[in-house]
């Protein structure tokens, strides 16, 4: 092992004692209206899912984190550092820009917030606000050369905080080569995770020596076969379905550590066709994107149970109520792949009379 692997060991058991989570969940953002965070909604969806996961990824793309202004990702600080706490949650912070220095500016915010709450400085402040690192994509642009990717990517890099690489080519129009991820790896000790949602999956299937950067599939389906203990190359996940299923996603995790394939790759096939139907099924919302639309709809039947259609549907980032024609969709799909559930996680927490938290 090298020095820079060392430091990098090093790093991570300081953030996670007991090692990497192997599975993530990209957090959806509970709205109240137009693109303000529902801080009373958020709680018990935390509290929900901190019984299966400890470690979100926040703003996301499934959380609507391409759309929000820079005051309102600050309004969603608060709000995540509230439930770190409350519940033990780790977060990534997404910094979700398109430019080097629009993600410069998105850390420097973050930290300086981090900073001013918790009165200590840096890394120390970033976890004393339940933000163990930040996730980034490469700048955006079809024409960047990988040069010209990875000269920003160090930039970032270069300020010293823990780091995730985000390859997202729905929103970036490149993608981070193989070799480009490897230098980097062996360059920066604190890039400490590596996640791919392009569904080529490139750099994992490469093999190239990543230096013990943990990775992390964020593509959806075939999630037994893709994990190592499945015979695949990821680590773990950081998944927007982690908000739909957290505990049949994270039995699937559980199941192929006991090495039990068979059952888990069942679990996994079950809730992959499932996952299929309701993305089908919310595109014809046409506002947002489909992991924060599919994953509104389902945690909404997995709050309220067989009590979902009689309360207010949940609101769309600009404050719209996701439609009741694709609620009903969603309600149907559910039932047939043996995943509803009629008792919610808030069903007992309100009055149907007066509609949601």
């Amino acid at each position: 092992m090298n020095e820079n692997q060392k430091q990098r060991e090093a790093l991570v058991k300081k953030l996670f004692p007991n090692g990497i989570p192997k599975l993530w969940g990209a957090a959806i953002t509970h709205f109240d209206g137009p693109a303000h965070v529902n801080g009373a909604r958020t709680a018990p969806h935390f509290k929900y899912m901190t019984q299966y996961i400890e470690g979100f990824l926040s703003p996301s793309t499934t959380g609507d984190g391409w759309l929000m202004s820079d005051e309102e990702i600050l309004q969603l600080l608060d709000v995540l550092t509230e439930n770190a706490k409350a519940y033990n949650a780790k977060i990534l912070v997404g910094i979700l820009k398109t430019t080097t220095d629009q993600v410069l500016e998105g850390i420097r915010q973050v930290v300086n917030h981090a900073e001013k709450n918790s009165g200590k400085e840096g890394v120390e402040a970033l976890l004393s606000s339940g933000f163990y690192g930040f996730a980034v994509c490469p700048p955006g642009g079809s024409e960047l050369t990988q040069d010209e990717i990875g000269n920003g990517l160090e930039t970032v890099l270069a300020l010293g905080y823990p780091t995730a690489l985000y390859q997202l080519p729905q929103f970036t129009h490149n993608e981070m080569s193989p070799e480009l991820v490897a230098r980097l790896a062996g360059a920066y000790p604190n890039f400490i995770l590596f996640k791919d949602t392009s569904s080529g999956d490139k750099v994992a299937l490469a093999k190239n020596d990543y230096q013990g950067v943990f990775f992390v599939r964020g593509a959806e389906g075939r999630y037994a076969e893709w994990q190592k203990k499945g015979g695949g190359v990821y680590d773990g996940f950081l998944l927007s379905t982690v908000n739909s299923f957290p505990g049949e996603l994270s039995e699937v995790i559980a199941l192929l550590q006991q090495g039990k394939i068979a059952e888990a790759k069942e679990i996994s096939s079950r809730v992959d066709k499932c996952v299929q139907q309701v993305f089908e099924a919310v595109g014809a919302v046409q506002e947002s994107n489909p992991f924060a639309n599919a994953n509104k709809a389902v945690d909404h039947f997995n709050a309220y149970g067989d009590k979902a259609l009689e309360v207010e549907p949940p609101l769309l980032f600009s404050g719209a109520n996701m439609p009741g024609d694709v609620l009903k969709n969603v309600e149907d799909i559910l039932k047939k792949n043996g995943f509803f559930k009629p008792n919610g996680y808030l069903t007992t927490e309100i009055n149907v009379d007066q509609g949601a938290l």
